[in-house]
């Protein structure tokens, strides 16, 4: 290989290592600004982002408590019953 094809083969390198790092940069840019605005809008619905984590937990237990208190208020045994006479 003489020098001119080497030098060309570097610069082809050296492109593509700068389109790659181009791509990188924008894509950081991007995935900055999703995570401000997801910041804003936890923040936005009283949330501090830091005790996001601990209000998913609370969140979560709410929705089993309610979900069991739901449970308790369906008259299973006379939806069963119902359903054995239809047969």
């Amino acid at each position: 290989m003489n020098f001119e094809e080497k030098l060309n083969q570097l610069k082809k390198g050296i492109d593509t290592a700068l389109n790659h790092k181009n791509r990188a940069e924008a894509l950081l840019m991007h995935v900055q600004e999703q995570e401000k605005e997801l910041l804003r809008q936890i923040e936005e619905l009283g949330v501090e982002p830091d005790k996001l984590e601990e209000e998913i937990k609370r969140l979560e237990e709410e929705l089993t408590r309610q979900i069991a208190e739901m449970e308790r208020e369906i008259p299973w045994d006379l939806i069963e019953k119902l359903e054995a006479k239809a047969k």
